[in-house]
């Protein structure tokens, strides 16, 4: 299924970046100075569609005719006052074009190739297999250099090995292991 949830969790207001934005879920105060949880609905198959969203809070309602929103309930304080919040959402504006992937592999060894790779923001575990989610960032604007990516698990010694960047670790049916990712720009073909 695509459609899944993140919580964030927010005093109030705030602007977000979020690959494959859908909805934010009516928001739940978990706190009297004003901070929530805001449930944010996505798309895992739209990750690299980036939307700007903005949070607002406001003694009154907003207005009908200004911007388009989207209610999200009011929030309390301990002196007794409230604040609406709501959310209005753009496109987001990037000045380097960049976006995020998402790419499913064995922990064990996974290659792939990504044009203008960035960096891996996140590993997500899919199961006790070894299978992961990796969330790589590129730059849209540097398809011309391709990047090799390899993401190898280590053994459950951090130190063993070195070189890459470290994500972190992950179980495999042998144990805790960690993740080392390195990456190396692949020459264009001969012309």
């Amino acid at each position: 299924m695509a459609d899944k949830a993140v919580v964030l969790t927010v005093p109030s207001a705030g602007q977000f970046l979020i690959p494959g934005f859908l909805r934010i879920d009516p928001l739940r105060q978990i706190n009297d100075h004003g901070k929530v949880e805001l449930y944010i609905r996505y798309d895992d198959q739209k990750l690299n569609e980036v939307t700007l969203v903005t949070v607002k809070n406001s003694r009154i309602p907003p207005p009908n005719g200004g911007e388009p929103y989207v209610d999200l309930g009011k929030v309390y304080f301990l002196d007794g006052t409230w604040l609406y919040l709501y959310y209005v959402v753009a496109p987001a504006k990037s000045m380097t074009g960049e976006r995020t992937t998402a790419v499913v592999g064995q922990i064990d060894r996974t290659d792939f190739y990504l044009p203008g790779f960035i960096a891996i923001d996140k590993v997500r575990q899919i199961d006790d297999e070894g299978k992961v989610e990796l969330y790589a960032r590129y730059d849209a604007a540097k398809v011309t250099e391709i990047h090799q990516v390899s993401v190898t698990a280590t053994g459950p010694d951090r130190a063993a090995t070195t070189g890459g960047t470290n994500l972190g670790v992950a179980y495999t049916p042998s144990g805790w292991t960690y993740l080392r990712c390195t990456d190396t720009v692949v020459p264009p073909p001969a012309a």
